[in-house]
């Protein structure tokens, strides 16, 4: 009857350690599609920015180069008078 006892009591603790490592299988699970989610809403944050910053860099030379184009028309204008 004892060996009866021990293999229930041990087939019981099995199951609960089985039962506990896919418990914490499944919140490790959870953890990373998390961690994951948060890493592509800040990827996609971080290439929003950047596309942002290459626009922004693009304008400023379009800006740079209409006002290179303005200031040699103005100095080729009094050059043109003399």
């Amino acid at each position: 009857m004892n060996w009866v006892r021990i293999a229930i009591i041990a087939a019981v603790l099995a199951a609960l350690a089985a039962a506990g490592l896919a418990v914490r299988s499944h919140l490790i699970g959870v953890g990373e599609a998390r961690t994951q989610a948060q890493w592509d809403k800040q990827k996609a944050v971080d290439q929003a920015e950047t596309l942002r910053l290459e626009r922004e860099r693009s304008a400023d030379q379009l800006i740079k180069f209409r006002n290179a184009e303005r200031i040699s028309d103005e100095q080729a204008k009094p050059a043109q008078r003399h």
